[in-house]
């Protein structure tokens, strides 16, 4: 257990995905629930065929079972068909995640909770749900209230293209969360059901993001936790480790209470299984510690704690490895976005390509050991990084004066100066550069990027944290400065 429970991370095993966008099953639920009049069960019955059989053993052999989940076809009779204990207390709706909407099946009857688990997840098999089992994400789902509207609305090759039918849903209840009492949290009955249901929604909709931003979700130890912690912090604004301990069935440790869910993960008995609470309570005192220091930023440590093997949360020094966690996926995007534009600008001012790039990487090395030490005070990171980089060329430009510069500027100078082949001629680089020598160093920075580099006035702005529009006002101006000079000249 030890090497795959707990130091691995299969959140890291794949490039994350920086900005999923809403799958298409969000729209077509949104256009199925706008024009459906009927209770929400109906439409239910509509989008699920197993809602229209009946609960029994050996069902999910059934030949008409089978028929109407390869083929949409239906039971030739409604005898003993689904009808719901409390149809006016079943609700069916989108819920917003930052990977898009997901639909949400929320019953506030057990009874009706216990049949649609028994349907969609069992087919139709009287399996026990257990009462620290309140919500199920269902994924991969075949939709035939979906195939039917393409149908309907004549798409070709449906089947070829799963995102047209296969939903992602979220089902939830009213139970109490995990199976705990409410007098253990000093609760009113009401007033945690309440909480219950957020926590639990949020919980499955974590599940949903490891799946859209890291492309995978389990039903293991490591899920658990990210996801409860989404839970806690949105129910109740904070991160309390004993409420997540006592989800576990860990509140009276060394005692371990049956039926925490903690043995859902690792049966209770197990060699590791002493192990395995130790390292929980661990990492849950550490969570609520850098939580507070992140100042509660719930998506950065949501994406932290992925970045995390749960060993790592466990570590006495846990803060620090996630500082360096957080600290370097930081800097690996910003490395992305700037190490072009400072090589380019380096390379202006150094003549040898290989100086440059070793100038370059110095510079980003130099950026990471002080990345701590960033605060938005000193502007974008863009600008931050460009201050390093000016104090680095220059000491280098100390180092070996007189550098050979040769650069394109023709549009700078005058239109009666004499151009050859369209270089400038050396007395009149010479002049260009004299002149360049004396800008300000951000309007030199904007001519190297604009001239030297070749960059669009888009990326530009993007790289200096300023609009194109204000970029191309700078460069007009600057360029008009030039030429007012070189004519003077």
């Amino acid at each position: 257990m030890k090497s795959t429970l707990l130091e691995e991370n299969r959140f890291t095993e794949n490039p994350m995905e920086e900005n999923p966008q809403e799958e298409l099953f969000a729209q077509d639920w949104d256009t199925l629930l706008n024009r459906y009049t009927g209770m929400p069960w109906q439409f239910l019955r509509e989008m699920f065929v197993e809602l229209n059989f009946p609960i029994s053993e050996g069902q999910s052999e059934n030949p008409e079972l089978i028929a109407a989940l390869k083929r949409g076809i239906l039971p030739s009779s409604s005898q003993d068909v689904w009808i719901p204990h409390s149809p006016e207390k079943i609700h069916v709706y989108l819920q917003p995640t930052p990977a898009g909407r997901i639909p949400v099946i929320e019953c506030e009857s057990d009874t009706d909770f216990i049949h649609i688990q028994q349907s969609l997840v069992y087919r139709c098999e009287p399996r026990p749900v257990p009462d620290s089992r309140g919500a199920t994400i269902i994924k991969n789902y075949n939709n035939w209230g979906r195939i039917n509207m393409h149908r309907k609305n004549l798409v070709k090759n449906i089947f070829v293209t799963p995102e047209l039918y296969r939903d992602y849903i979220i089902l939830l209840s009213h139970r109490y969360y995990s199976g705990v009492a409410p007098e253990i949290f000093g609760l009113e009955s009401d007033e945690w059901r309440r909480k219950s249901l957020i926590l639990r929604r949020e919980h499955e909709i974590a599940h949903y993001m490891t799946q859209r931003y890291y492309h995978s979700t389990k039903n293991e130890i490591h899920d658990e936790i990210i996801a409860d912690f989404m839970g806690l912090t949105a129910a109740f604004g904070e991160y309390d480790p004993n409420k997540f301990i006592t989800f576990m069935g860990l509140e009276n440790y060394p005692k371990y209470r049956i039926g925490g869910r903690l043995e859902v993960y690792l049966p209770k008995g197990g060699k590791d299984f002493n192990s395995l609470c130790v390292t929980l309570m661990q990492a849950a005192q550490n969570i609520v510690a850098y939580y507070n220091e992140l100042c509660q930023d719930r998506m950065n440590m949501f994406h932290t704690l992925c970045r995390t093997s749960v060993a790592d949360m466990a570590k006495g020094n846990f803060a620090t490895v996630l500082r360096l966690i957080s600290k370097k996926k930081d800097f690996e995007i910003v490395f992305k976005e700037q190490f072009k534009i400072v090589y380019d600008y380096i390379r202006y001012h150094v003549r040898d390509a290989a100086d440059a790039e070793d100038l370059a990487s110095d510079v980003f090395a130099r950026a990471y050991k002080y990345w701590s030490s960033y605060s938005a005070e000193k502007g974008s990171r863009g600008e931050w990084i460009g201050g390093i980089v000016r104090n680095m060329v220059k000491t280098h430009a100390q180092k070996k004066a007189n550098e050979h510069k040769i650069i394109e500027l023709s549009e700078f100078i005058p239109s009666d100066t004499d151009i050859e082949s369209d270089y400038l001629r050396k007395d009149e680089i010479q002049k260009v550069l004299n002149h360049m020598d004396t800008l300000p160093e951000h309007e030199r920075v904007l001519l190297i990027l604009k001239y030297i580099a070749g960059y669009t006035n888009q990326e530009i702005a993007e790289a200096m944290g300023m609009s194109a529009g204000n970029v191309g006002v700078k460069l007009h101006r600057i360029i008009k400065k030039l030429q007012t000079r070189l004519k003077v000249d």
